[in-house]
């Protein structure tokens, strides 16, 4: 017997008697009301955000909405078939040869199979996965058998995540859980039963297997790129970034100086006091009398804007022209007196 069937005759042994010990003491696994609690948060947050006609914001409150949702019905899928399994007699519990056959087999169906008995836990290796063009790498599928539910995480061994969501590694993976969908019952049908060979094999049909219908990220939109300001997707050539922080941008979002053109997020876009454009900072310049930030075409001289400088246009005009004027008035006085003017 090699050291890989020790282990699994050791597991297979362990598994076989607590499944007979919880049959005997079932019991039901409690509502997952967090979750509906962060669904009713999440729609007054939509319904706020539709009010005040914030439409980008409930684009995305939505799509949160969707990936909660599609948790919240698995984590009650799981919940349903601990109850059907609660429901099955003693006489249909598996047989510690039975587990130990399909832990054996694994090593004939997947290229690397691991199990450790230490942690409770049996993971398997996919081939590399690819939709559309799409490189998605190998996934390691990871199951733990340490805790009551048989939890599993998907985890990408060289990940390509969407370019708007890195925690989607897969379209039908987000934050290492799989969206089961159709195949729900059936997988957890075999983890009740510890048909592992079953379990596996479904779970990476599943994630061989693209459904447009319900992905966290459309395979069209893999490749684009989040806008900062928005959140949307876009296409990278069709996207810009802020001339200040470098933050990605889409073109409704992307706010251009008038002076230099430059593109600017919602962050770092100013105004210029005086006429109100949009204007980047670095062709604004505070006036030195007043303060405020104006562009250039709006700075009557380097360090004053044009409201300040007009102002004192008056005082200078009256200090260049009163020595004239004095002048002036010394020659008409010496008219007046029969005496020639004396030049100055």
């Amino acid at each position: 017997m090699t050291s890989y069937e020790r282990k699994c005759l050791a597991l297979a042994a362990s598994l076989a008697a607590e499944k007979s010990k919880a049959v005997q003491n079932a019991w039901l696994t409690e509502l997952p009301c967090e979750f509906w609690n962060k669904y009713q948060q999440l729609v007054r947050m939509r319904a706020r955000a539709l009010e005040r006609r914030l439409f980008l914001a409930s684009h995305r409150l939505e799509q949160s909405l969707s990936s909660l949702l599609a948790q919240f019905e698995q984590k009650l899928g799981a919940i349903r078939s601990e109850i059907e399994c609660q429901r099955t007699d003693r006489g249909t519990l598996p047989a510690e040869r039975e587990i130990y056959r399909d832990l054996v087999e694994l090593r004939h169906e997947f290229e690397h199979v691991e199990v450790d008995c230490s942690a409770r836990t049996i993971s398997v290796l996919t081939e590399p996965i690819e939709f559309e063009e799409v490189s998605l790498g190998a996934f390691r599928i990871v199951l733990d058998l340490s805790d009551r539910e048989c939890s599993y995480a998907i985890i990408a061994v060289d990940p390509n995540p969407a370019a708007s969501n890195e925690s989607v590694t897969h379209p039908h993976v987000q934050d290492e859980a799989l969206c089961e969908g159709d195949g729900r019952t059936a997988i957890r049908t075999a983890l009740a039963q510890c048909r592992f060979l079953d379990f596996f094999h479904l779970v990476a049909n599943t994630l061989r297997t693209y459904n447009a219908d319900g992905p966290f990220v459309a395979l069209r939109d893999w490749l684009g790129v989040s806008c900062g300001d928005c959140g949307a997707t876009a296409n990278p050539e069709e996207c810009f970034a802020c001339g200040n922080c470098e933050l990605g941008l889409c073109d409704d979002c992307a706010s251009r100086c008038q002076i230099c053109s430059e593109s600017s997020c919602s962050a770092c876009i100013e105004r210029c006091a005086l006429c109100e454009e949009s204007t980047c900072g670095s062709c604004l310049k505070k006036c030195c009398k007043c303060g405020e930030l104006v562009c250039s075409d709006c700075r009557g001289s380097e360090d004053q804007c044009e409201e300040c400088h007009e102002e004192t246009l008056p005082e200078n005009d009256a200090q260049a022209t009163a020595p004239q004027s004095t002048q002036a008035s010394v020659e008409i006085l010496a008219l007046r007196m029969g005496e020639d003017a004396v030049p100055a």
